[in-house]
């Protein structure tokens, strides 16, 4: 009776394999390219206009960022004035709440006049490059969000951004 037993799970094993290997298709042209994990709890959908995607709530209390890409040009400095794609996701909320991405228009200021948490996330970023930056919310807006924003009080923020060009 084990021998049956065991014979049995074999036939269903070898089976359930036959089944699986039809199944796979080793096209390009039909495959989906999966979200990358860039950050614990963050995945990037690296489409146009790209979309992060938060698989839980994320809070820091320090500013955190990744190089995502190298750029090749001069680095942001304090006194820059810069020209950059970005996205911007709660942390809390885990909803968007701006894309220039999803606009399709740049946007240009001195990196004097934008929150804290990218005056100190993005010095040190080479033109062309990519970062994350995941922004405590006492970098960002701390008690008081933008009316309207969308932003909760103290919320940390997640940033993708694209620096263009340094001006």
């Amino acid at each position: 009776m084990k021998t049956s037993t065991t014979l049995k799970w074999m036939q269903g094993a070898i089976l359930l394999v036959i089944i699986v290997s039809g199944c796979t298709n080793n096209s390009n042209e039909n495959e989906v390219e999966m979200p990358e994990e860039i950050y614990p709890g963050i995945l990037l959908e690296d489409d146009f206009p790209p979309a992060l995607v938060l698989t839980n709530s994320i809070q820091v209390n320090e500013l955190e960022y990744i190089d995502l890409i190298d750029g090749d040009g001069s680095e942001v400095k304090e006194s820059d004035t810069i020209e950059v794609d970005y996205l911007g996701v709660g942390g809390a909320s885990k909803s968007v709440f701006d894309s220039s991405f999803s606009r399709n228009q740049t946007v240009t200021f001195p990196l004097q006049a934008v929150i804290v948490g990218w005056q100190d996330g993005l010095l040190g970023v080479r033109e062309g490059g990519r970062r994350l930056l995941v922004i405590p919310g006492a970098l960002a807006y701390g008690d008081n969000p933008p009316p309207g924003s969308g932003i909760q009080p103290n919320e940390t923020l997640i940033f993708l951004v694209d620096v263009i060009e340094i001006k």
